[in-house]
């Protein structure tokens, strides 16, 4: 197996070089194949061939090899079926497709059922391992896998909300899981603060709302921006959910006016050169996604009176044809002293 942890980790890395070549996707395409030989069907080694594939075709041009990248795919279980395009045009793309977005019934069936909360608990419960990212994964398929940033995501919440719990004394901490799904972190919550007293509420599309209100009778769930934002919140949390978001300094601007002090922005597609626009497809759906310049994000936030705690990196540069370098982003954001001092001025005069 080490062998092939081995192969796996060359294989996804010639993926990833500066510059990236013909030739590399060439070679990662060879130690796929050898692999899938003896192996036949591994998801993880099915996934990167198919974006050596893709590479590969790009550079040639061919559509046969893009068919072929296509049925790969179709071999992926759903869980590691996911592919970018570049769209350096993003929404003035000529015949840009109707995206049907994260609000489809494939995508609900795909992420959450009725038993997803109790397999959460399974996987995640003392002393299995910490990092699961979703209930479908196996402990071979998350060692395999050469994304390991479900883990880092968890840990690096885990960190600053513990940070902010030593600040807050209060017998009910309110958290507010903005684009949170079906409420998948309230499970993550409850396994790594068993005794904390959570006051939980979550806004997401209609079809993820709909679900997570079904499997948790004691958390609110929101729709709408307006209606969620119209309460304060010790702790808000937006886990990768504001680079689909078509103009994303207004979810921040709200959430802001909610009077929290901690925001934890994480699962960000960053970058540190211009934004730009990529389309990503899962769960039979795709949807537009930003790759969000992060020094405009920070200097937002600064300009509404948070200041930059800490940020974290959960996964490294992600390579995509044609597009400039990315990478998956956590940051935390805390209200400046004096940003604090207007808050309590304005809950004076509430009580």
């Amino acid at each position: 197996m080490t062998d092939f942890n081995q192969k796996l980790h060359q294989a996804f890395s010639l993926l990833r070089g500066n510059p990236l070549t013909k030739q590399s996707a060439r070679q990662s395409v060879d130690i796929c194949n050898e692999a899938l030989s003896i192996l036949p069907g591994h998801p993880a080694f099915l996934w990167v061939l198919s974006d050596a594939v893709k590479v590969f075709g790009d550079y040639g041009r061919s559509e046969l090899l893009k068919r072929q990248a296509m049925a790969i795919d179709a071999q992926i279980p759903q869980k590691l079926g996911i592919s970018y395009d570049y769209l350096p045009h993003g929404y003035a793309t000529p015949n840009l497709m109707q995206c049907p977005g994260w609000n489809a019934d494939s995508v609900a069936d795909s992420t959450v059922t009725d038993d997803t909360l109790d397999r959460l608990h399974q996987l995640h419960c003392e002393p299995n391992i910490l990092g699961f990212d979703r209930p479908n994964e196996t402990r071979e398929l998350f060692a395999m896998s050469p994304k390991m940033y479900g883990q880092f995501a968890l840990l690096a919440f885990g960190y600053v909300f513990s940070r902010c719990l030593l600040t807050l004394e209060k017998d009910t901490i309110s958290f507010l899981d903005w684009g949170g799904g079906a409420g998948q972190y309230y499970q993550h919550i409850r396994e790594l603060f068993p005794d904390l007293d959570i006051d939980y509420h979550c806004k997401d599309v209609p079809k993820l709302v709909a679900r997570g209100a079904a499997l948790n009778a004691s958390a609110s769930f929101y729709e709408d921006d307006d209606i969620c934002f119209q309460r304060d919140y010790d702790f808000i949390l937006i886990s990768g959910a504001l680079q689909y978001v078509k103009d994303w300094k207004e979810p921040l601007r709200k959430a802001v006016s909610s009077g929290c002090k901690n925001i934890f922005i994480t699962r960000l597609t960053a970058t540190d050169t211009g934004s730009f626009w990529m389309r990503q497809y899962a769960y039979d759906s795709f949807w537009m996604t930003e790759i969000i310049n992060i020094n405009e994000l920070i200097s937002l936030m600064k300009d509404l009176g948070y200041e930059l705690k800490r940020e974290f990196v959960l996964e490294s540069c992600i390579y995509m044809v044609g597009a400039p370098a990315w990478w998956v982003s956590g940051l935390w954001f805390q209200a400046a002293p004096e940003t604090v001092s207007l808050f309590n001025e304005a809950l004076s005069e509430l009580f």
